[in-house]
């Protein structure tokens, strides 16, 4: 019995020692082949372009795209801010700027991203289907290059961690990655501000200026439309630039004026967008009625510390395996971390200014968060040490766990398309027969990565802004929810 349970303890030895030799051969084999890290990363953002295209498809138009669709007044058909359009519909950029400059006086001085959405809804569904799931693919790469910074060494690993925490971690998913005038608002604004603070990270890594009056020009352009995208993340833009300035003084780099010029810019963007009248018309009208001061400066600190405390910790984390794997190089690149996770609690605290902070305000400050988390991580995959395989073998269970996950939303996403073709069949039917006022049948979702889960498009009460605009978008004179 004796011999049998040592040959069972051998056996087992042996296992793991081909399993964690395996394990060290795979991870040296992507450490020190970049084509190889390429070619996967390559290969990753086809299949997560292709996913991503599958449940765009099956998203409808919701809720407020129905409101974009139309050319907003100032003399609206309703009281409520949200019915101030007019019954007519966006056809042309003249529109645009029409609707737009309705739209600062009515609703807030998003106009920059607003403006986009009524471009986009202008075409055909499918192109916002492939624009979309291109902006949600260029996020992820933008988020890998803010953390490989300089580096010439790629590191598929990481890239393919940035994605499974993005599935797992992004506030809200369907709100605001897959529904038109969410995404918009959130996504693409969010790779737009990565994309404009690249030459900021890239300077603080020691990249030389090019044409600096140029730089200067286009900078300054740039900054003005990210200060002026979203309230919350642009606050938390400018002082990410003003820590990118500090950082490069403290390192004994100059500060170059394209970012001085950028850092006006940012500011003249901000203060453009929350002057807007359309802000102070909403306070206190109908639905955007929101939290007391006191509230907010008891409640956000607190939900500060709960949302953020999973990347706090694993930035702790990486900052005190840095310091004992790698102390020299990996302290140098804490501080470019540092500045990304304070812009995640500055665009959190700048918060406490609003009303109402919904969860898909998550968003912005979680892309911070991820950023500078990703900053470290890559530092320790760049080092000998046991963390870096163990980063591996958590890349293989988290996928695992993530496809199952994006099965069974899509398998949710599938259900909510087929309802959405049966819903506006029943409507071209009625509409056919001359019924113009129809009771339909609300659908769920269930997934949490879904962008109805918890609301639907149609509700009990027909006057309700949402049937209004519903009925607008079909030419229906009514809907309601069917009892």
């Amino acid at each position: 019995m004796e011999d049998f349970c040592e040959k069972v303890k051998m056996k087992r030895r042996a296992f793991a020692d081909r399993a964690y030799n395996t394990l060290c051969r795979a991870d040296d084999g992507f450490s020190s082949r970049r084509k190889l890290n390429i070619a996967v990363i390559a290969a990753v953002c086809v299949v997560l372009f292709a996913f991503m295209l599958f449940l765009n498809y099956c998203t409808p138009y919701l809720n407020d795209d129905y409101i974009y669709f139309n050319i907003f007044s100032e003399d609206g058909i309703g009281d409520f801010i949200l019915l101030s359009v007019k019954d007519q519909k966006v056809e042309s950029i003249s529109d645009i700027v029409e609707s737009m400059k309705a739209h600062y006086n009515v609703m807030n001085g998003r106009i920059v991203i607003h403006s986009i959405v009524q471009l986009v809804l202008m075409y055909p569904k499918a192109v916002f289907n492939v624009l979309n799931s291109a902006a949600y693919v260029a996020l992820m790469l933008l988020i890998y290059k803010h953390c490989k910074g300089n580096k010439k060494e790629d590191r598929a690993v990481l890239f393919v961690l940035i994605c499974l925490a993005a599935w797992t971690f992004l506030p809200d998913f369907g709100k605001t990655v897959l529904w038109l005038t969410g995404s918009i608002n959130y996504l693409w604004s969010s790779v737009f501000r990565l994309a404009v603070l690249l030459p900021f990270r890239l300077y603080a890594d020691g990249r030389e200026d090019k044409i600096p009056w140029l730089k200067a020009v286009v900078m300054t352009l740039l900054c003005a439309a990210a200060g002026a995208t979203n309230e919350n993340t642009s606050a938390a833009f400018i002082g990410v630039v003003v820590l990118f300035m500090i950082y490069c003084r403290c390192h004994g780099r100059k500060i170059p004026f394209w970012s001085v010029t950028g850092l006006i810019g940012a500011l003249c963007g901000f203060f453009f967008m929350v002057a807007a009248p359309g802000n102070s018309r909403r306070i206190g009208i109908g639905e955007e009625v929101g939290n007391s001061v006191l509230s907010r400066l008891t409640n956000i600190p607190g939900n500060m510390v709960l949302s953020l405390s999973v990347f706090v910790g694993a930035f702790a984390v990486c900052a005190v395996i840095l310091y004992a794997y790698d102390r020299e190089n990996g302290n140098s690149k804490t501080g470019v971390a540092l500045i990304s996770m304070l812009g995640a609690f500055g665009a959190a605290a700048v918060m406490i200014a609003s009303p109402q902070f919904p969860t898909r305000a998550w968003f912005g400050i979680y892309v911070y968060a991820m950023t500078a988390v990703g900053i470290l991580v890559y530092r320790i995959m760049l080092s000998e040490n046991l963390t870096r395989k163990l980063l591996l073998i958590s890349v293989v269970f988290w996928s695992v766990w993530s496809l199952m996950s994006y099965t069974h939303t899509a398998q949710d996403m599938k259900k909510l398309h087929e309802n959405t073709v049966k819903r506006e069949a029943y409507i071209e039917e009625q509409k056919s027969l001359g019924n113009l006022d129809l009771e339909l049948e609300k659908y769920y979702t269930t997934d949490k990565h879904a962008p109805s889960m918890d609301s639907s498009d149609v509700s009990e009460d027909p006057e309700h802004w949402r049937n209004i605009t519903f009925s607008m978008h079909y030419g229906l004179n009514s809907v309601k929810e069917k009892e």
